[in-house]
This record gives C-alpha cells, structure tokens and sequence, in this order.
C-alpha cells in the first residue's frame, strides 16, 4: 500500500501545481477531500519518512499560489498537529524537516481568525518548531521556512507577536 500512496504522491509532484501555467489544475482538486485526504495520509501512524516527505511537498506545492481554499482548509489544529507530529519522530531526518517546514510555512499564509491561532499553534507544536529550528541552525531552507511561520503568524494575533519578539 505504501508504493500506491508514494506513487499517488509523486503524480501530483509532478503535476507542479505551483507553476502558473498549471493553477488551474488546482480547481479539479476543489470538489474533493485532497486536504482532509492528504492529512490523513501523514497521519497514518508508523509512516514513513518518504511518505510524509512527499506529502508535505504537495501540501507545498498545492499551496503555493492558494491563499484561500486549501491553505485555509488545512490550517486546522487537526493538520498542524498531525505535520509537527511527524517533525517530533523524524527530527533527526534533516531533509524531511526542509519539507515539513515549508508545508507548515505555505499553510501560515492563511486566513486566521486571532482565537484560532492560539488553538492552532499550541505551545507543544511552537516547542516542536523551536525544536528543529535550534537542531539545524545552519538550515537556510528549516530557518527561512519557520521565519516565514513566524511572521505570517505573528501578524495576524498579538498574543502570538508577543510570544516570539
């Protein structure tokens, strides 16, 4: 089952949705569950650094251009959760933690209501990132991803703005 999903993966990679000339190919993803579909994927327990590498591209790459539909769809405490879940079991994997961070970093371009980010980025998912952020200081990509994070976030709640600065 894991070459299906891998496979299933590497198709929409390939698709590269974040190029313009292919957005629209985003729209015939509009009408199904990609985002509760793909989550559930990286959910899946005992899953593998390939998997959640790969569905975290997409992630990436489905929002990329999207700063409504699916970017708002996955910025759910369910999503965020179940992506630093993985950042905790494969946080000696440097290269998974690059995909995971630009997942979580495409995914804080969303519309937040403030109350929702403080359920959303709870303090064991900001220990998580602080985590990895400290575990690959040389990163360019984990740390230009997070500052990302951080400021999308911070933006859009004071509470949060006053926890990082």
């Amino acid at each position: 089952q894991e070459d299906s999903v891998i496979t299933i993966l590497d198709t929409f990679i390939k698709m590269e949705l974040h190029k313009e000339e292919n957005y629209s190919l985003c729209d015939a993803f509009k009408n199904t569950n990609i985002c509760k579909n793909i989550i559930s994927v990286i959910e899946t327990q005992d899953q593998t650094d390939e998997v959640v590498r790969k569905a975290c591209g997409f992630i990436t790459r489905l929002t990329c251009k999207d700063k409504e539909f699916f970017t708002n769809q996955l910025a759910t405490s369910d999503s965020i959760q179940a992506i630093t879940d993985q950042m905790k079991i494969f946080l000696e994997n440097e290269e998974l933690q690059v995909h995971v961070c630009e997942a979580i970093s495409s995914i804080s371009c969303a519309d937040f209501e403030e109350n929702s980010i403080m359920e959303i980025f709870k303090n064991d998912t900001l220990k998580v990132i602080s985590d990895v952020m400290k575990k690959y200081p040389e990163n360019v990509g984990i740390q230009g991803s997070i500052a990302i994070l951080v400021y999308n976030v911070s933006l859009e709640c004071k509470t949060m703005r006053d926890i990082f600065i």
